[in-house]
C-alpha cells in the first residue's frame, strides 16, 4: 500500500504501540482521502445522469445568472464617514438627512440649494 512506516509482525504481535500509531494515523488519512475522492466522483457521475435526464431550458439559465447577479446590484454604498451623536443636542431632521448622506460621500452643497438648511 506504500506506506512510509516499515513494520514487522513481531512489532504487531508484541503490541509495540511507539512503531504501530504512525502506521495506523496513516492509514486513517489515507481512508479518509479515498473516501473523498470516492465521494467527489459519484457526485459528478449523479450530477452528469441529472442534467442528461433533465436539461435545463434557456429561460432558467438566465433567471438563475440573473439571481447571482442581484446581490452585485443592491450593494450597500461603502461608508466614509461615521456620524457622532450628542444625546443631550439631538439634530433636527434636515440635519439628520444631511448628515447621513454624507457619511456616504455625498456633499451637502450637492444635496440642499437652501443655505438656511444647511450644517
Amino acid at each position: 500500500m506504500k506506506c512510509a512506516y516499515a513494520l514487522e509482525p513481531h512489532q504487531i504481535q508484541g503490541l509495540d504501540t511507539v512503531k504501530i500509531f504512525p502506521v495506523v494515523q496513516w492509514l486513517v488519512k489515507k481512508a479518509m482521502e479515498t473516501r473523498e475522492s470516492l465521494s467527489n466522483h459519484l457526485n459528478a457521475i449523479a450530477a452528469l445522469r441529472y442534467k442528461k435526464s433533465f436539461p435545463v431550458s434557456a429561460a432558467e439559465l438566465k433567471m438563475k445568472q440573473t439571481a447571482q447577479n442581484v446581490p452585485k446590484l443592491f450593494q450597500n454604498p461603502p461608508r466614509k464617514f461615521k456620524k457622532v451623536c450628542d444625546p443631550e443636542k439631538p439634530l433636527l431632521p434636515h440635519q439628520q438627512v444631511i448628515a447621513t448622506l454624507m457619511e456616504y460621500g455625498q456633499s451637502a452643497s450637492d444635496i440642499i440649494d437652501d443655505p438656511s438648511l444647511q450644517v
